[in-house]
């Protein structure tokens, strides 16, 4: 795993990825790097992908890495604004 995302989310309590043009290959990297993360060791509480191209498919491996439980501390996650995402 990338060390610079195993850092980001065993330190930090919110990332920030609004509006920097990611779709749904972007948000399966992201969610395979936060399924590899030591979920006794997460801090993460909020995440924030608004404003970008992310549709089902990257919804739906986000939702996976939380069925899973590798973010227990998660509270907020921001989707707001992904066009191509289905309600």
């Amino acid at each position: 795993m990338n060390a610079l995302y195993k850092c980001s989310f065993e330190e930090t309590e919110k990332l920030m990825f609004s509006e920097v043009g990611w779709g749904d290959a972007d948000i399966k990297v992201l969610s395979q790097a936060l399924s590899q993360t030591d979920s006794s060791k997460s801090k993460l509480k909020k995440l924030f992908l608004n404003g970008n191209k992310i549709g089902d498919e990257g919804a739906a491996a986000l939702t996976g890495v939380l069925k899973a439980g590798s973010l227990p501390k998660i509270k907020i996650i921001n989707l707001a604004g992904n066009k191509k995402m289905s309600e």
